[in-house]
């Protein structure tokens, strides 16, 4: 739907971006080289925006971030009062994913029912420079089909203030409803943090009933 490139300024407010799809990177949302993206509500407080439904495909080697992927330095994406659900990537990041040192502030948003092939059911931090900040956020019923961190998978920073991971689950397929073939590394259901660069940072958070 949007390629956004070369310190590029997007603003999108009470968008919807459903039932997209790309063969490679970022179904909804691609941004990249210091570029800024802003997801807002004209009500502050209501959920307005939706991306859902979006997909990357199989024909690529690089097929991740199924509904927003944001690479490159100084790339930064802001969403707030939105729903992000029932996306399905080929690879990392059901819902997003983060490349480089790049950063994501989501604020008051659902990540409800996103699905990776691999890492990051919900959202993928793929460097240790990657930084995503989650306040007033529902990280819930997401997964990673043959891979980690069925809610997030980070190799970078993530700090969360009144955020809720619940009902995630790795090695398991929504669309089928029964446990994943071929899984590997079914670990952290809810969140799955490596490297030791990597920091997770919570204030008032829940995580409960994620499954491995």
């Amino acid at each position: 739907a949007f390629y956004i490139t070369g310190g590029s300024t997007v603003s999108l407010e009470d968008v919807t971006l459903n039932n997209n799809q790309a063969e490679g990177r970022g179904g909804a949302i691609y941004a990249d080289r210091n570029s800024q993206v802003s997801i807002t509500s004209s009500t502050p407080g209501t959920k307005i925006s939706s991306i859902s439904s979006n997909r990357t495909i199989e024909n690529s080697t690089s097929r991740g971030g199924a509904a927003v992927w944001i690479t490159h330095g100084g790339t930064t994406l802001n969403i707030t009062d939105a729903v992000i659900e029932n996306n399905r990537s080929a690879d990392e990041g059901g819902a997003i994913f983060l490349q480089g040192a790049s950063t994501a502030n989501l604020t008051n948003v659902d990540l409800t029912g996103n699905e990776s092939q691999n890492g990051g059911g919900a959202i993928f931090l793929e460097s240790d420079q990657s930084t995503v900040n989650l306040k007033t956020v529902t990280i819930s019923g997401n997964a990673a089909r043959v891979s980690a961190g069925g809610g997030i998978f980070t190799n970078g920073t993530v700090t969360a203030n009144n955020v809720v991971i619940e009902g995630n689950k790795t090695g398991y397929d929504l669309d089928t409803g029964q446990v994943a073939s071929g899984t590997n590394d079914r670990v952290g259901g809810g969140i799955f943090i490596q490297g030791a660069e990597s920091s997770f940072v919570g204030t008032n958070v829940v995580i409960a009933n994620n499954e491995t």
